[in-house]
C-alpha cells in the first residue's frame, strides 16, 4: 500500500495576549474546491507546497519509508505541535485514524539538513536492468518503485539530488516573503542567518 504526505504551512507572528508572546498561524493558500463532498469537509483545499510521493523525502523528514540505511533523518516524529493554529489541527482531524506519523519542522531546521548534506541522498529502489546498466555510465533512473513482479527489475542504490528538501526550502522561503512584503525585495534576505528562517515551519502527517 503506498503511503502520502499531507504538509501544511505555519508563521510565528507576535501575540501579547498569548502566554508564550507569540502564536502560529496558518499561511496556506486555500482555494475554492468545486467538486468537494460537502457533507465531509469545506469547499476549499489547501494548494500545499509538496505534496509528492517520495519516500526518501519522507525517509528525510520522519524517517517514515525508510528503506536504505544510508538515509540520514532530521527527526523521528514529534506529533503535532501544541500550538498548532486550528486551521491545520482541523484539517489533520479530517483525516482520523488514517493519520499517521506527525511531525513539525523549521525552515532553518531544513536548510541545516540541506547544507550538511551537500544537496545529495542516497536512492533505494526497484529499477529495470536497462537502468542499472545506466547507472553505471552516471545516468540517473527515470522512475523507480519499492517492489514489482515486472521482469528484470531489481534492487538498487544511487545517489541522486535532495530535489524534495530544495523544493520545500524554496516554497517556504516564498512563503515567508509573501507573508513579510518589506522583506520580499530585500537582496540580504537569504543571506544565512536569518532569524526569520525560524518564525516559518511545515507541519506533516502520513496516511497509507
Amino acid at each position: 500500500m503506498g503511503c502520502d504526505i499531507h504538509m501544511y504551512t505555519e508563521l510565528k507572528v507576535n501575540n501579547p495576549d498569548n502566554a508564550e508572546g507569540f502564536s502560529w498561524i496558518n499561511c496556506d493558500k486555500f482555494m475554492f474546491d468545486k467538486y468537494a463532498q460537502t457533507e465531509r469537509r469545506e469547499e476549499l483545499y489547501c494548494n500545499h507546497i509538496y505534496g509528492w510521493r517520495n519516500y526518501t523525502l519522507f525517509a528525510i523528514l520522519a524517517g517514515v519509508r525508510a528503506y536504505s540505511s544510508k538515509v540520514s533523518t532530521i527527526s523521528k516524529p514529534r506529533g503535532l505541535p501544541h500550538n498548532i493554529n486550528f486551521i491545520t489541527k482541523k484539517e489533520y482531524d479530517w483525516w482520523g485514524g488514517d493519520a499517521h506519523s506527525a511531525s513539525w519542522l523549521t525552515l532553518r531546521e531544513l536548510i541545516n539538513y540541506f547544507n550538511k548534506y551537500e544537496d545529495k541522498v542516497i536512492y533505494k529502489g526497484m529499477v529495470s536492468s536497462q537502468d542499472v546498466e545506466n547507472l553505471k555510465r552516471g545516468i540517473l533512473p527515470r522512475m523507480s518503485c519499492q517492489y514489482t513482479n515486472a521482469k528484470d527489475w531489481v534492487q538498487a542504490e544511487w545517489e541522486g539530488s535532495n530535489s524534495g528538501i530544495a523544493t520545500i526550502i524554496s516554497a517556504l522561503k516564498e512563503r515567508l516573503w509573501d507573508c513579510h512584503p518589506e522583506l520580499k525585495y530585500d537582496w540580504d534576505r537569504d543571506k544565512d542567518p536569518n532569524p526569520y528562517f525560524s518564525d516559518i515551519r511545515i507541519v506533516f502527517w502520513f496516511d497509507n
